[in-house]
């Protein structure tokens, strides 16, 4: 089923390690919420539509995989506002255009 919304109520979360569940639908919004988080591993789930531009909100970021789902489009511009990214991994995806000069 879809990952519930409710997670951008957890201020405090972070790390959010949901690989291999099996999740549809789209990547919530509300992850852009969380501000503790440092790392996000939703790779190998079944998550569909494009990559939230709220995303770019995770400024202490540093592991973000999303890999092997079912996205498309583009890499949101907010996205290089990571600026303590290490990981990014978007393999496997439909995932189109050109990475940031800032990366």
């Amino acid at each position: 089923g879809n990952f519930p919304t409710e997670v951008g109520n957890l201020n405090y979360l972070s790390f959010s390690r949901v690989n291999g569940n099996g999740f549809t639908g789209p990547v919530p919004t509300e992850l852009g919420r969380l501000g503790q988080l440092s790392e996000l591993w939703y790779h190998e789930n079944v998550f569909t539509g494009t990559l939230p531009s709220e995303l770019g909100r995770l400024y202490r970021l540093q592991d973000f995989r999303i890999w092997g789902n079912k996205l498309t489009g583009t890499i949101p511009d907010e996205l290089w506002n990571m600026s303590k990214l290490k990981r990014f991994s978007v393999r496997e995806m439909a995932i189109s255009g050109t990475l940031s000069t800032l990366v």
